[in-house]
């Protein structure tokens, strides 16, 4: 009799370790043990197929207007095809990680014309009127791939403008 509740308390045991874990390999006799659940299906990088990419860095995170700054994006899920937009402007992609854990890419110019425009500041010109002048200003950088979406940082990258003269507005 203290066999089958040995047995039974094991089996409780086992029930609720397995019952406390999203995913665990258990193997019991046990007619309380938990039904094996497979991992969702995979491109090796930690998403889902048909998951779009994420993003969680860029490195530098700023650059000239003139364009080429080597950036490296890091997140889950960037297998090429794909292409990576700065304010809607292509960079050129040098390199895609093995992994999908990150792109190096070159940012393409910045003219202020894109999507966004420079932002501004309120200066004072040689007369002492009010003038306005370029400031660092940041777009949202965008990783598309053919297979499965986008995925987009807001303000991810900052511009520098080479211009930083007070102008007429």
């Amino acid at each position: 009799m203290s066999r089958l509740k040995d047995r039974r308390f094991q089996g409780l045991i086992v029930t609720a370790v397995c019952g406390l874990a999203l995913l665990v390999a258990c193997s019991t006799d046990s007619p309380t043990a938990p039904l094996q659940v497979p991992p969702p299906p995979s491109d090796g990088g930690g998403v889902g197929t048909g998951d779009p990419p994420f993003i969680s860095n860029l490195s530098p995170n700023r650059g000239t207007d003139a364009g080429g700054t080597s950036v490296r994006i890091t997140g889950v899920g960037f297998f090429a095809p794909l292409r990576v937009l700065f304010d809607g402007v292509p960079g050129e992609v040098t390199s895609v990680a093995s992994d999908g854990s990150s792109i190096q890419v070159r940012t393409p110019r910045f003219n202020g014309e894109g999507e966004t425009g420079w932002e501004t500041e309120d200066c004072t010109l040689a007369d002492s009127t009010t003038g306005v002048r370029n400031i660092p200003t940041p777009v949202t950088v965008d990783v598309e791939l053919s297979t499965s979406g986008t995925g987009s940082l807001d303000s991810a990258f900052f511009y520098n403008p080479s211009d930083t003269s007070c102008q007429e507005p």
